[in-house]
């Protein structure tokens, strides 16, 4: 007797057809050969029962189990925090991870220089372990000074993929400058005496000198006092404390 002309696919919960029937669906053969769409599951475990049955009332039956899962992993970066301004070029990145059933226990870091990451990354780092949903790598070899962005991306056994927002910082490893622009001459006979400086820093980005805006602080010191904040004065003796006879640095 003939075969019948459509298929009859069950879909249930579970690892078997004894959990809960969600669906189902009556759908035509076409040349020994069929499909059809679900209605939307949520993620979890099924089992899809097909059965065919022919003009003599015999059935024939398939089962097939899958897996659902449409949700990403989590891939974030803690460190360094967001604009930070590191004197390291071998900076630690660390960040968390999600261990979620089939996320897959590694991280993988790229690295642009400058903010923008459309083009290709400049260093590619694969395979960062994941422990405890924590992960961290210790940039080799050095970055150059300047700004750099960086992304961590973590991926499930199914393809799902999410790649973290990008993370800014600022590499400068330059040291700033001060030059004393006036001064006292050599011997006076003032009792008091009067300095201005002049700052540059380096700009890490390499877009020239950056002067008096990249040095965070200035500090001052006569003799064998204290170092005291300055700007871009110091002066040193009044009158009612004269500063002392002799050599004075």
């Amino acid at each position: 007797s003939a075969d019948g002309a459509n298929v009859v696919v069950k879909i249930y919960t579970g690892v078997d057809t004894s959990g809960t029937l969600k669906e189902t669906i009556t759908t035509a053969r076409t040349a020994g050969a069929w499909s059809t769409t679900a209605a939307a599951l949520v993620d979890g475990t099924y089992t899809a029962q097909v059965s065919q049955t022919d003009g003599a009332g015999n059935v024939g039956t398939a089962l097939v189990t899958f897996t659902l899962d449409t949700t990403s992993p989590t891939a974030v970066i803690s460190l360094p925090v967001a604009d930070a301004k590191l004197k390291t070029a071998t900076p630690t990145i660390s960040g968390t991870a999600t261990s979620a059933t089939g996320d897959v226990a590694k991280v993988t870091l790229e690295f642009w220089k400058g903010t923008d990451t459309s083009g290709a990354a400049f260093k590619t780092v694969t395979d960062l372990a994941v422990e405890s949903n924590a992960w961290s790598y210790a940039v080799s070899p050095a970055l150059s000074d300047g700004t750099w962005t960086v992304k961590a991306t973590q991926v499930d056994d199914v393809g799902n993929s999410f790649t973290s927002t990008g993370r800014t910082f600022l590499i400068d490893t330059g040291f700033p400058t001060v030059s004393i622009s006036s001064k006292p001459a050599t011997a006076i006979k003032e009792t008091t005496a009067s300095f201005t400086f002049s700052t540059a820093d380096p700009d890490p980005d390499g877009a020239g000198v950056e002067v008096a805006s990249g040095v965070a602080s200035v500090k001052c010191q006569l003799d064998a006092l204290e170092y005291v904040d300055c700007t871009t004065t110091a002066s040193y003796g009044t009158v009612e404390f004269p500063l002392a006879q002799g050599l004075h640095t």
